[in-house]
């Protein structure tokens, strides 16, 4: 079971976070232009759950997944609610990620919980005309060049091949739902890491493969390697060359070893590993942990603060730590 997907960090929001937002918003009796929106759905789908009396999820049970028979598809409000054989998402280099819950947003697709079977009968019923609102996939407006939208599927064309799609991407899921009206061909793509997973739909609808792969743009490979080694080896490298030096102080040492620390954690967070052999780090573990052996013997034998102007030593020093622990907890967070 794998999160349905949308984008930006709309978790935890509440539908009064909703209310209160459209509150806010000022409008005219002219046709704007079309931008991608989550407030959008989600207003209109509180609005429809209103006018029925419902509250979002039994609405969405109730007009849709119920006569679809799509029983493994739930909208997880609470993190209680998340279901228990659900997949677990993570950064494409393996981070753990937590899922996304909440009410406010759910009409966009936050706490949404699916299968690629039960959207395959989305799909399915969709294409055929069968399916609740099944015309909402009826292109009305143009995004771009080769792009329209109906009310949420877009319509984009390939060439000679026109394609039925939607996506989305929340906390360490992705997935891709489309189809191709003129051969009656529909896939289901799902993914639980961040990594888009556009390209392989498309592929499987039969655009080329640099065409698809464009849909999808990735950071290139060697961004995560090169994080990954030197993040690993630059904090205790650095730290035993700093253990080593003739004139030192603690709190000079203080700082490279709390450094070599932090390195250490921001390459096991930002690498990527599933390309560099795991077994790195903990090599990488070992030559931080050798420098704070050094760091430790010499420690009783140096002043707490060597330098003429005592103050700027200390103040400096100061700012690293701040630097490495900022550093760390924007990684971890």
């Amino acid at each position: 079971m794998v999160q349905r997907l949308r984008r930006k960090p709309l978790r935890r929001q509440d539908v009064d976070t909703i209310r209160s937002a459209t509150e806010r918003v000022s409008t005219d009796d002219e046709r704007g232009e079309v931008h991608y929106s989550n407030f959008g759905p989600s207003v209109l789908g509180h609005a429809l759950a209103a006018k029925a009396g419902l509250a979002y999820p039994e609405l969405l049970h109730d007009r849709l997944l119920r006569p679809l028979g799509m029983t493994a598809t739930s909208v997880a409000t609470r993190d209680d609610d998340l279901p228990v054989e659900r997949a677990h998402g993570s950064r494409a280099a393996g981070r753990p990620l937590d899922p996304w819950t909440g009410a406010g947003y759910a009409p966009a697709g936050t706490g949404a919980w699916s299968t690629a079977e039960d959207l395959a009968r989305l799909a399915a019923a969709t294409l055929a005309g069968t399916a609740p609102g099944a015309d909402a996939a009826t292109a009305r407006f143009r995004e771009d060049g080769d792009t329209r939208i109906g009310y949420g599927w877009f319509t984009t064309r390939h060439g000679d091949r026109e394609v039925v799609w939607n996506n989305g991407a929340t906390s360490g899921f992705r997935s891709y739902v489309g189809f191709k009206r003129a051969t009656g061909r529909a896939v289901v793509v799902l993914g639980n890491t961040d990594k888009g997973v556009e390209p392989i739909g498309l592929r499987l609808l039969g655009v080329p493969q640099e065409e698809a792969e464009a849909a999808a743009p990735v950071a290139a490979v060697w961004i995560g390697i090169g994080l990954a080694v030197a993040f690993t080896f630059l904090g205790g490298l650095s730290l035993l060359g700093t253990a080593r030096r003739r004139e030192l102080d603690r709190v000079t040492l203080l700082a490279a070893t709390v450094w070599g620390v932090a390195y250490l954690a921001l390459g096991h967070r930002m690498g990527d590993w599933s390309v560099v052999p795991a077994w790195l780090w903990p090599v990488g573990a070992c030559l931080s942990a050798v420098g704070i052996a050094q760091a430790a013997a010499r420690w009783r034998a140096l002043p707490t603060v060597d330098a003429k102007v005592p103050w700027r030593r200390v103040l400096s020093v100061v700012s690293s730590l701040v630097a490495a622990a900022l550093a760390v907890a924007a990684v971890v967070a």
